[in-house]
């Protein structure tokens, strides 16, 4: 490390490269982030991926409380969670615009759930949301009269 003469006599370190970190990449990328630091500018945040695992958690306890699943079994399980509030998301979209909607109601996504599930499961899901949606409402109207 070489020490460098400022302006008022005192010595200042001065991080010099190495040839191998010039060529690689990671050292351009240190580089320019110590000129954004330097600037005063704030580094871009990345996005975080949004995961489910703590509600497969919670409903795992509900179902099984002894039961463990693996971090492997987990990931499968957002993948799938995700992939399906994907294909829901996209026919509801498609029904909403059929139709002639501007706006998505609780009737679109319920007919994409009748749809996206077969059988059984489907009328199992489409029951559900109907509770969920009628509690909804309910709880609405009770914090407008409250």
């Amino acid at each position: 490390m070489k020490v460098k003469q400022g302006d008022k006599g005192k010595k200042k370190p001065v991080k010099e490269p190495s040839p191998i970190e010039s060529e690689s990449e990671e050292a351009v990328e240190d580089h320019d982030v110590y000129k954004v630091d330097e600037a005063g500018l704030k580094k871009p945040k990345t996005e975080k991926a949004t995961t489910f695992s703590s509600y497969i958690s919670k409903v795992k306890k509900q179902v099984h409380p002894d039961m463990r699943l693996s971090k492997s079994t987990v990931k499968i399980m957002d993948s799938f969670i995700e992939d399906f509030f994907t294909r829901l998301c996209t026919e509801s979209s498609n029904l909403m615009m059929s139709v002639g909607n501007k706006s998505l109601r609780a009737e679109d996504v319920l007919r994409a759930i009748t749809l996206i599930l077969p059988g059984e499961i489907g009328s199992h899901a489409v029951s559900e949301a109907s509770k969920a949606i009628s509690a909804y409402e309910m709880d609405k109207e009770s914090r407008k009269s409250a």
